[in-house]
């Protein structure tokens, strides 16, 4: 995002302002763990300029805005306890001058709210979704478009709204691939796909192919200037479109700890990973790494595999194992109550509680620094030991749905396998999007 010469950028979780007219360190505006109106900060998911402030969308569905003038921030829109619905996952944010769209994944749908209450709900194609972006039409109506990419495959789709209706005119070329992003303008619409690798140009009203733009393979993001330039954001550096003259190197600042979970190189260099459990993971974006848990207030720290209570799973590399909980007893309700209890109180869900809500579980520490976690599990084998090594399609256990609030139901009720990946103190798919982090496991689990 840009605005008065400020670029606004999400870098590891944290809201960043960088000052475009006199190179400066960034400074750092939001980040996970500050609190604001009593509310704590899980992780910003998306930023957008609005006329009267830059609003920050949390993971766990909550918006926060930054007026210009004070520069505070405020709560918006408070969405994180359970409501009408306890899965909903709103996974961008856009808006025209004070007016706001998000889009939702789970009931695939965008939602309009102005000034704070909502004015329209139109539903979405089933596909999965991926970005919003509004702009003004030359008739003066405001153009929704929604960024979506199919179930099964990886091939995008851009559809054009205007009064929650789609408009048949727009037909973009059927090329869109791996989308990641799209800014809208007046006279434009911009479209990052090929994991970041290229930009289409497209007519705001027919979808025509304009222009196509090969990019740096480090592309991450794009924005667009109130001046009318594109901006693209790559691992450690700023791309201006179009002004290569506009160049100056930035000392100082924060920077992240390397590597990060995040950081593209790391995650291409991921190898010798299998599957835990089956040929696929699930098609659900709610059970992917950084869904909301509404039930706990917090997010999901890994990828789910539903089969059967009982169904094997295996190592999913070779390594050591550092934990595995044999003494496992399960725990009363009022256990549950208690640490649900907490999360109201605290507003998230702690580490210890996060812990609880695995239940029986085994980690096995990696040679690349990677752990890999195995959760909700009914039995372990008794050959996995602490400090035993393993090999990779070793069994591990079972499936079940220990630690999990349905247990109290029954034995096989939700019955899943909950699998993390972890480097230090970060899972993996943290600070992505949602199409990113699936397709990152795909690629480390299923080889895709």
């Amino acid at each position: 995002m840009a605005h008065q010469e400020t670029a606004y950028l999400l870098d590891g979780g944290r809201v960043l302002a960088l000052n475009l007219a006199q190179p400066a360190p960034p400074e750092q505006l939001l980040a996970p763990g500050d609190v604001v109106d009593g509310v704590t900060v899980i992780e910003p998911l998306d930023i957008y300029a609005a006329t009267d402030g830059l609003l920050a969308l949390d993971r766990a569905g909550d918006v926060y805005r930054r007026d210009w003038a004070s520069q505070t921030w405020t709560l918006e829109r408070d969405d994180r306890p359970i409501r009408d619905t306890s899965s909903h996952y709103y996974v961008a944010l856009d808006g025209l001058d004070n007016g706001r769209y998000l889009l939702e994944t789970s009931y695939k749908y965008v939602m309009q709210v102005v000034d704070g209450v909502q004015q329209s709900l139109w539903m979405l194609p089933e596909a999965r979704a991926v970005d919003v972006a509004a702009a003004s039409s030359p008739a003066a109506a405001e153009n929704v478009y929604v960024l979506l990419q199919e179930m099964d495959t990886q091939a995008g789709s851009l559809h054009l709204y205007r009064d929650t209706a789609s408009v048949p005119t727009f037909r973009p070329p059927d090329m869109i691939s791996q989308p990641r992003q799209i800014v809208a303008a007046d006279t434009a619409v911009y479209v990052l796909d090929s994991d970041g690798r290229r930009l289409l140009v497209l007519s705001p009203d027919s979808g025509q192919l304009r222009q196509l733009w090969q990019l740096p393979a480090e592309v991450s993001a794009m924005a667009l200037t109130e001046a009318g330039h594109l901006l693209f954001a790559g691992r450690d550096r700023l791309y201006f479109a179009d002004r290569p003259e506009q160049l100056a190197a930035i000392t100082g600042g924060a920077p992240l700890p390397n590597p990060q979970p995040h950081d593209p190189a790391f995650l291409a260099g991921i190898r010798g990973f299998v599957s835990p459990i089956g040929p696929n993971i699930s098609t659900r974006d709610l059970q992917m790494p950084g869904a909301p848990r509404h039930y706990r207030l917090g997010v999901h720290q890994g990828a789910d595999f539903y089969w059967s209570v009982g169904s094997p799973v295996y190592a999913a590399a070779a390594g050591t194992v550092i934990r595995a909980m044999h003494d496992y007893v399960p725990p009363f309700p009022a256990e549950f109550f208690n640490w649900q209890a907490e999360a109201q109180q605290l507003g998230y869900t702690s580490e210890a509680g996060l812990d609880f809500y695995r239940g029986r579980q085994v980690w096995i520490q990696h040679d690349n620094g990677l752990v890999s976690r195995y959760v909700h599990l009914s039995s372990i084998d008794y050959g996995i030991q602490e400090g035993q090594p393993v090999a990779q399609g070793q069994l591990i256990g079972a499936v079940g749905n220990s630690g999990s609030p349905s247990s109290l139901e029954s034995e096989d009720s939700d019955a899943h396998l909950h699998f993390e990946l972890w480097l230090g103190d970060h899972y993996i798919g943290q600070f992505l999007r949602p199409v990113e982090a699936r397709d990152w496991f795909e690629r480390i689990l299923l080889g895709r």
